[in-house]
């Protein structure tokens, strides 16, 4: 099993300069990259699979998105956080999409840390408070039996409550509507039509 991992800015070059045997089975971890190119750069006939492990797996945590599916590269990745198995390629291409929204997370809880900070509150108290906030909220959303995203908004969102002030704001001031234009803006780019 051979993987290819690197930047996508040098992807072209480096994969272009290694040989590679017909039916040999490479794994790219390249982000952002035509499964086409690839193809093309590699220039054998090899059973390529797709996967995006993101910086979590190092801890073993986290799912990886494997594309096409394949038993070897899902059981070594299944070991290191667990496996989503993508049956297309714009599965794939949406999952990749939505692991965009790393740095707007962290983003998010800045903002807030920003916004108390501003207010009067020590830096570290709100680091101490909000990273463990939004830590506890992820871990609701998952492991068995984790009830679907918009079942777990309205529970945490008392009518007339602060929770769904905030929500309602959010939406009302085109939160949602930028979130969504700009995960659109990304799945455009992966899908190569800008």
């Amino acid at each position: 099993m051979v993987f290819l991992a690197i930047r996508p800015q040098v992807a072209e070059d480096v994969v272009r300069a290694l040989s590679f045997r017909n039916g040999q089975r490479v794994v790219s971890v390249v982000a952002a990259t035509e499964r086409q190119a690839l193809i093309d750069w590699i220039g054998a006939d090899v059973h390529l699979v797709q996967a995006i492990p993101l910086p979590f797996v190092a801890k073993r945590q986290g799912a990886t998105a494997v594309y096409p599916a394949d038993d070897a590269v899902a059981a070594l990745f299944d070991t290191l956080g667990g496996v989503v198995h993508c049956e297309s390629r714009k599965e794939y291409d949406l999952i990749s999409a939505a692991s965009s929204m790393m740095s707007t997370y962290f983003g998010i809880m800045e903002t807030v840390a920003g916004w108390l900070e501003k207010r009067g509150l020590e830096r570290a108290k709100g680091h101490a408070y909000i990273a463990p906030l939004f830590a506890s909220l992820a871990q609701k959303a998952t492991g068995p039996g984790a009830e679907p995203f918009s079942t777990l908004s309205s529970e945490f969102a008392t009518k007339g409550g602060l929770n769904e002030q905030v929500l309602s704001d959010f939406e009302k001031k085109g939160g949602i509507a930028a979130l969504t234009a700009a995960l659109d803006g990304v799945l455009a780019r992966i899908e190569g039509r800008n």
